[in-house]
């Protein structure tokens, strides 16, 4: 008997439910509607029935809920699959009738490259294309070939540019999923998709990483920035802030930036050399003793200035003021120069 763990993944209404209720064999194993809200609200696993009893598969949320919960739901997704050490497959599930790989489906791909480093881990990943009703035109059903090629690229050209590596090629499959129905040929597709996951090793879940499902990458911005100066006389002191912010590149592609914040300070200290900045200037007045001396001649006398008269006969002592000035050179350092006192 087949023993087989799948978690099955998908956009909003694309029939996830109804392909695990299919795969369990099943018909309420999971809950299913036609609305446009997800029936699913959160991950659950349940094992199916008879044949089916050893196979698990895990329903999620659908991707692109209009309750807009899709952050949470893939936080809720990485912790659920972290407990599950016995998974094997991931299905992303698309819609037979849309040609499109949807911003959603692209973002949870980037966003497995981070939280699954595991090198084999898409080699456990295939592609399920649901509703593909047993009605449908041939020539509609003939241009699944051309779905899966396109697909496959996308997929492959996305995975290598988060660097994780990629297998060359993906398991394809295509269900009708309608339980009242079940086509020959779905449940070929089915039981094919049984094996082939049954056939592959367990996921190292105990490696998956708890990421952060809207930020794909983080990287450190630093600057350093002007903040303020200080001069204490030729000493100059200059003060730089040190920030940082992280630039967050989404899985969407769009880049979102923190706010800077301060984590260290810088300070630059500089000797600006030492210059001449001024002048100031000291006065003094002192008096200074000044004689004449005089002889008496017989029919006259005259008077002549002299210093060094050893005998004088007559002197006279008398004080004059005489001004001095000083320059005092002032410098940037704080430092002086005080000249001599000069008489004016």
């Amino acid at each position: 008997m087949i023993k087989t763990n799948i978690l099955i993944l998908g956009e909003t209404g694309n029939g996830k439910s109804s392909l695990g209720n299919f795969i369990l064999n099943k018909k309420n194993a999971f809950s299913t509607s036609d609305n446009t809200s997800s029936e699913t609200k959160e991950t659950n696993g349940k094992y199916g029935e008879g044949d089916t009893k050893n196979i698990f598969v895990i329903d999620t949320p659908g991707l692109q809920d209009p309750e807009g919960k899709d952050k949470i739901q893939f936080e809720n997704l990485l912790r659920y699959t972290k407990t599950q050490t016995h998974l094997q497959s991931i299905l992303i599930v698309f819609n037979y009738n849309f040609d499109r790989f949807a911003e959603h489906i692209k973002n949870m791909i980037r966003l497995f490259c981070n939280a699954f480093p595991q090198d084999d881990f898409f080699e456990h990943v295939a592609l399920v294309w649901t509703k593909y009703y047993f009605y449908l035109d041939p020539k509609l059903k003939n241009k699944r070939f051309k779905k899966v090629e396109s697909t496959k690229n996308q997929m492959i050209n996305l995975i290598k540019e988060e660097n994780h590596k990629c297998p060359n090629n993906f398991n394809c499959f295509f269900v009708d999923s309608d339980f009242e129905e079940q086509d020959s040929f779905s449940k070929m597709e089915i039981n094919r998709l049984i094996v082939w996951s049954s056939n592959l090793s367990y996921l190292d879940t105990n490696l998956t990483k708890i990421v952060d499902p809207l930020v794909g990458k983080e990287i450190d911005e630093y600057r350093e920035i002007y903040s303020h100066k200080e001069k204490q006389l030729n000493k100059v002191t200059t003060y730089y802030s040190k920030q940082k912010r992280k630039k967050q590149i989404l899985y969407n592609k769009t880049i979102n930036y923190t706010d800077w914040i301060e984590y260290d300070k810088r300070i630059s200290v500089y000797y600006e050399p030492k210059t001449y900045i001024g002048s100031d200037f000291e006065s003094k007045i002192e008096q200074k003793r000044k004689s004449y001396y005089y002889y008496t001649y017989e029919g006259g006398f005259w008077r002549r200035l002299f210093d060094n008269l050893e005998r004088v006969e007559h002197v006279h002592y008398y004080y004059e003021p005489v001004i001095y000035r000083r320059e005092i050179k002032k410098y940037n350092d704080g430092s002086t120069y005080v000249g001599p006192w000069l008489i004016q």
